[in-house]
């Protein structure tokens, strides 16, 4: 939960900035979040969320079970 990268992405699944305020957190600071695993926890929950709601958008829950070149397709692949 405390980690940070040479490129500023921070937290357990590598947050910026810019993604944090897109899921509608207000990224107070670096520290803040660094130190408040349940904000990040729940960050990564709304990002989950949302990126299922493009993968239905765009039709692609069609291929979930579906073997490609001999993979199976599924959602947390997809995800």
């Amino acid at each position: 939960y405390k980690a940070v990268n040479r490129f500023g992405f921070i937290g357990r699944y590598q947050f910026g900035e810019k993604t944090l305020k897109g899921l509608g957190i207000n990224y107070i600071n670096k520290e803040h979040f660094l130190n408040n695993p349940k904000l990040q926890d729940y960050a990564m929950a709304k990002l989950i969320l949302h990126n299922k709601s493009i993968l239905k958008k765009y039709g692609l829950y069609q291929y979930i079970g579906k073997y490609i070149n001999d993979i199976k397709i599924t959602e947390e692949g997809l995800l």
